[in-house]
């Protein structure tokens, strides 16, 4: 053996040692001079002085609304036993001070762990939800307590703060908390020995927390030990799942953190062995910030079959320095699937994230009946809140109709909640993942039908239900058939907004306008013809019957309609409420049918409140309004006699044809308003046409070549689109 295989040895078995002494720690303190290893303890208070509750509207509290704000803020208010405080929820109109205990202390050397239920018994919350609904179930308390660091020495600690929106430590101001637990992003705290005053922004939302009984504030704090350097979150990796002997897609990512007071580059993401390859997605060196946890993305491959444990290590560096560490090896084992199973891919979010979703391919029997030049639609399922789409429940909740004619995706919307309950982001979300089906059939190398990717049968339970009026009142063109389950009508009617903080009418004004996007019940026009079929337990006391029983009235005055059925004696959920055999029926009729592409009706009507925000209807793509803050309208008659369309418009400025949607529908000439003109013979030039309303009310075809360059430049205002500028399409070797 050599000098430097043995210096080698040495090198390893030092390294070996020491790894085991770091996930190891001594679980002893310095006792009478024997030595041993000296760790702060880290303690939460176990009694809570709190201050509450106060009025807050739906929602309001990312705007500010703190009543305390008037004295200085809670930060400046110290404990005093009799102190009276104007509270409209509370008798007399004050509240004071109170003392609460904590409902769970956990303490070891690794940290603390605190549950904290706040209620207040002495409110008469029976009698003002009686008058005022949900929204006065929501309130708002603010409760202080210390974090008390033990020892000589300072400590780094990671703070979680689940169900917190806002929170401030010694004085210094933290706002951003996680409010809907989903602890991804603590905050990192550089802490000294000694005791430190926190004082938490208490929270009440109804859709988080429930709106059934007195309303309670339940939070977390959790506070754990930190060496101060670059946490790599192990139990967060997010991979695709393996189909047969290939991943079922090619993007994977690792959360990273940076604990530590100096800002760290992130060089590489490694596979520890040959099995598989690992390429960061974006351009080495990747900076952390001080505090800053973000998702490292990267392309994963698979090489051989020698293992199915993957096995990763990242390379990073104090900021500017050349000397590189490796983290700790993390792993994960893959456990392969039939390529008929449900299982997840991964795909590139327009945001710059990699997300996933649930696919669930066309079943043998499906693939043998349908010949391979066929294409299939697909069912998209919509989770409800705070379940993730890998979960069991949601995974296999249409298992018992496995033999449907369609592509089934249950797509996550980012994050539980679905990012923004299924509208912007979460629709975007929706639209990357059925955009990467294709490169899914690529991948692993399927012979079946083809997957049409413009028609789809969207279905969802509560949140989802909800987020399934939306894809029908803003991509109606996409959309042959929609099955909101348990779903509310729109945020607005589920938890009202009328308890928020009273303003000038202007302001208010602002806030109704910006929300009029997601009020499904103004936009019900827009998918007038569109088979739809309602469920809803008669005995829901999580989103009341009375959701499904009113849109289900508003349809019917559209002139089309749906079906609706009301299970007596239900509730909000049970097992099997996706299939029940109404539901069956009416998925085996849709996808059963012939006729795939949506029939477009002889009258019909596209309501716009944000054309950034909607998609086609009837072809129809509407670019700008002539006043933002009113919805938009074009009415269209069809003649059975001729190709001509008669087109009515309010509020409306410019709009053109889309290149995908009822093209075959597409008129040779029409009157819009008071003009008549005919629409270009060529099609690609009638798509690349613009009709623009001028100044006298009459309308004119514009190319897109012709248009001023500061009307092109706004002429959607999309915060995203699918697929651009981030592309899924990538070639991995």
């Amino acid at each position: 053996m050599s000098i430097m295989q043995s210096q080698a040895i040495v090198l390893i078995l030092l390294c070996v040692t020491c790894a085991e002494a770091h996930n190891n720690p001594s679980m002893l303190t310095l006792q009478e001079g024997k030595g041993e290893i000296n760790r702060n303890t880290i303690s939460l208070s176990s009694d809570w002085d709190v201050l509450g509750p106060f009025q807050i509207g739906t929602r309001e509290a990312t705007w500010g609304a703190d009543p305390l704000e008037y004295l200085g803020g809670f930060r400046t208010l110290e404990y005093e036993e009799d102190a009276a405080y104007y509270s409209s929820l509370a008798p007399n109109g004050t509240v004071g001070w109170s003392r609460q205990s904590v409902e769970s202390l956990k303490s070891d050397l690794k940290g603390c762990d605190a549950t904290l239920t706040i209620e207040f018994s002495h409110i008469n919350w029976t009698f003002l939800q009686s008058i005022y609904g949900w929204a006065v179930l929501q309130c708002q308390a603010w409760a202080r307590g210390f974090i008390t660091i033990d020892g000589d020495e300072s400590q780094s600690v990671i703070l979680f703060t689940d169900s917190l929106l806002e929170f401030w430590v010694d004085n210094k101001s933290y706002f951003g908390g996680d409010f809907y637990s989903y602890r991804r992003a603590p905050v990192i705290l550089h802490l000294d020995p000694g005791i430190h005053r926190i004082d938490l922004r208490l929270v009440r939302d109804d859709r988080a927390m429930g709106g059934v009984g007195a309303p309670k504030i339940q939070i977390r704090l959790d506070v754990q030990r930190s060496d101060g350097v670059l946490a790599v979150i192990e139990d967060q990796l997010l991979v695709p799942d393996m189909i047969g002997e290939k991943l079922a897609s090619h993007l994977a990512s690792i959360p990273v953190r940076n604990e530590g007071q100096e800002w760290i580059d992130i060089w590489s993401i490694e596979s520890v062995d040959d099995s598989f390859n690992t390429v960061l997605l974006e351009d080495a060196p990747c900076r952390l910030a001080p505090g800053q946890s973000r998702p490292l993305a990267f392309i994963l491959s698979l090489q051989s079959l020698k293992t199915l444990r993957l096995l990763l290590r990242v390379t990073y560096a104090p900021a500017g320095s050349s000397h590189l560490v490796l983290s700790p090896i993390i792993s994960c084992t893959f456990s392969p699937l039939s390529v008929h199973e449900p299982h997840k891919l991964t795909f590139l979010h327009p945001g710059g994230i990699v997300s996933y979703a649930i696919l669930r391919a066309p079943s043998p029997k499906v693939a043998h009946e349908v010949p391979k030049s066929g294409a299939l639609p697909i069912l998209l399922n919509l989770h409800g809140a705070g379940l993730e789409a890998e979960s069991q429940q949601v995974r296999h909740m249409l298992d018992p109709v496995p033999d449907l004619r369609a592509w089934v995706l249950f797509p996550t919307g980012v994050t539980p909640w679905s990012a923004d309950d299924w509208h912007t982001w979460g629709f975007a979300d929706i639209q990357a993942a059925v955009k990467v089906i294709a490169d899914w059939t690529k991948a692993v190398a399927w012979e079946g039908p083809a997957v049409d990717v413009n028609r789809w049968l969207v279905s969802g339970h509560s949140n989802g239900g909800q987020g399934t009026w939306y894809a029908l009142t803003h991509w109606p063109d996409k959309i042959i058939a929609g099955v909101p389950v348990s779903g509310y009508s729109s945020i607005q009617a589920y938890v009202p907004f009328h308890l928020w903080n009273e303003a000038d009418p202007r302001v208010t004004s602002t806030l109704h306008t910006s929300l009029t996007n997601y009020r499904h019940e103004l936009l019900l026009d827009n998918s007038a013809g569109i088979p739809i079929l309602q469920q809803h337990g008669s005995a829901d006391d999580n989103v009341p019957v009375l959701h499904s029983r009113r849109l289900n009235q508003l349809i019917a005055q559209t002139g089309y309609p749906s079906e609706y059925i009301e299970m007596p004696g239900e509730g909000h959920w049970f097992n099997g409420i996706m299939t029940t055999l109404s539901l069956r029926e009416f998925y085996t009729k849709i996808l059963s049918s012939n006729e795939m592409e949506q029939k477009l009706p002889q009258r019909f009507s596209m309501v716009i409140a944000n054309p950034g925000d909607m998609g086609s209807r009837g072809g129809i793509v509407v670019d700008q309004l002539e006043d933002p803050d009113q919805l938009g309208r074009i009415t269209v008659e069809r003649s059975t006699t001729s190709t001509t369309w008669k087109v009515t418009t309010s509020n409306i400025h410019r709009w053109h044809f889309s290149p995908q949607e009822h093209s075959r529908d597409r008129p040779q000439s029409m009157d819009i308003d008071t003009s008549t003109m005919a629409l270009p013979s060529d099609n690609e030039r009638a798509e690349e046409s613009w009709f623009v309303k001028l100044e006298d009310g009459s309308w004119m075809v514009r190319s897109r070549i012709e248009m001023p360059e500061d009307e092109t430049d706004v002429s959607r205002s999309r915060v995203m689109v699918a697929g651009d500028p981030l592309s899924s399409d990538m070639v991995v070797s």
